[in-house]
């Protein structure tokens, strides 16, 4: 996320706490007013930080929280409806396994490489091109194949 800079938490944690809240609201409607209150709750009880940066200006850990519900939006998990309400439209996986989350990161990437919306931001990433990152997935996917995830972990380069 471009703005999850003003998380001092890290990113897997402030997200997963969004869709918890999400995931609370099954079958009802949320709105970002009580997401954020929801959210202020847990920075009062010290489980998220957000990141204090006086010069940055307005911009507040809200905006990062909006632009990752804009990004579930694009990705087709979210709806938002009039009013501010938001619905979980499509439903979570949770993989049990390293080789499930590594192929399932794979295939988000991927949605998120051909969301047009999202396409600028892929070719952004920090860990370079295209190019590089085509490397890194062919590389992962061999050691799915090879059942090497593991020995990846503890591989010296």
């Amino acid at each position: 996320m471009p703005r999850g800079y003003l998380w001092e938490t890290a990113p897997f944690i402030w997200q997963t706490y969004v869709l918890l809240f999400l995931l609370g609201k099954t079958g009802r409607p949320a709105t970002a007013a009580s997401l954020f209150q929801w959210l202020d709750d847990k920075i009062r009880t010290g489980r998220l930080v957000p990141r204090r940066l006086p010069l940055v200006g307005r911009d507040t850990y809200r905006e990062a929280v909006g632009e990752y519900l804009h990004w579930l939006s694009l990705l087709g998990y979210l709806r938002r409806e009039e009013g501010g309400r938001l619905h979980l439209v499509k439903p979570l996986s949770f993989p049990s396994t390293v080789d499930q989350m590594i192929h399932q990161d794979a295939a988000l990437l991927d949605q998120i490489r051909q969301t047009s919306a999202l396409s600028r931001y892929w070719s952004s990433l920090e860990f370079g091109g295209v190019e590089k990152m085509s490397r890194k997935q062919e590389k992962m996917n061999g050691m799915v194949n090879n059942n090497s995830c593991i020995d990846y972990l503890y591989k010296e380069e």
